[in-house]
């Protein structure tokens, strides 16, 4: 039992510390590079620029502790509790994360390229500017994030849960967000170029600015308005799919924005999905 313990620069590579009572150590510089931190308590700790690429840290509590510019690489998250902690600018490049708590964690310009995670919870973090390149999300929350200019381009996210957030400016170029929620969500002047939103729920999210890409390369942008349901990036609005139509009301507004689609009537200002689900069911 080390709590409070200065470390600093200490070099414990490959060491086996599982169990380890660290809470409140200094270990800013510390090298921990394939570590074995498994249930080891690090809570409040200072990890400022620690080495702890390839670390096992297997149910490790993080909790509030410092990894300001960390390197996380190819870190094995199990389990682990890191709620509150401060990651900033942290590096956790093709980290595998399962089952953890990040909730109310910041992780401004954090670089989590090609990570996977898997039913993770990240209610209230901080994700601004965040650069989340062709990572791997499936069944994490995000309630209630900040993650305004973060870069999820070409990531998988599926079955996941974005309530209430800030994704501002956020990329999602070429992502495949299928079965995900953003329910409420704020996501202007965001981009989905080239996105998969089957089964996606954009019920109430403010998409000022947001830029689809369609078929043949068509850019269109869709101004504020309640844009429920979902959109393929392959699909052609005028033509029905062979397993029924391909757009839902979401897919109807769409097309009426759209001016390639000839003999489209306008759609005044006020008209919201609900307007035009009525007028759509109304009789002819």
């Amino acid at each position: 039992m080390l709590p409070d313990a200065a470390l600093n620069n200490v070099d414990l590579e490959n060491a086996d510390m599982k169990s380890a009572k660290l809470r409140d150590a200094h270990m800013s510089g510390a090298n921990l590079r394939g570590a074995n931190l498994q249930f080891a308590d690090l809570r409040n700790a200072n990890l400022t620029e620690a080495n702890l690429s390839r670390a096992e840290l297997t149910e490790t509590r993080l909790d509030c502790a410092l990894l300001a510019a960390a390197n996380l690489s190819e870190v094995r998250l199990q389990g682990a509790c890191l709620r509150g902690a401060n990651l900033p600018e942290a590096y956790l490049l093709e980290a595998i994360i399962d089952k953890c708590d990040f909730s109310g964690a910041c992780l401004r310009e954090a670089r989590l390229l090609q990570a996977k995670a898997f039913d993770c919870n990240f209610t209230e973090a901080d994700l601004t500017g965040a650069n989340l390149y062709h990572s791997a999300f499936r069944c994490c929350k995000f309630l209630g994030i900040s993650a305004a200019g973060s870069n999820w381009g070409t990531a998988t996210v599926q079955h996941c849960e974005f309530r209430r957030v800030n994704l501002a400016c956020a990329r999602f170029d070429r992502a495949d967000l299928r079965h995900s929620s953003f329910w409420t969500a704020t996501l202007t002047e965001a981009s989905f170029q080239g996105a998969r939103l089957d089964g996606a729920d954009l019920e109430r999210a403010d998409l000022t600015g947001v830029r689809f890409r369609r078929r043949h390369h068509h850019e269109r942008e869709l101004k504020g308005g309640e844009f429920t349901g979902r959109e393929r990036d392959d699909a052609d609005p005028t033509r029905p799919s062979a397993h029924g139509p391909r757009y839902d009301t979401a897919g109807r507004l769409a097309r009426a924005l759209s001016p390639a689609v000839r003999g489209a009537p306008a759609v005044p200002p006020q008209m919201t999905v609900g307007n035009l689900r009525s007028a759509s069911q109304a009789p002819r």
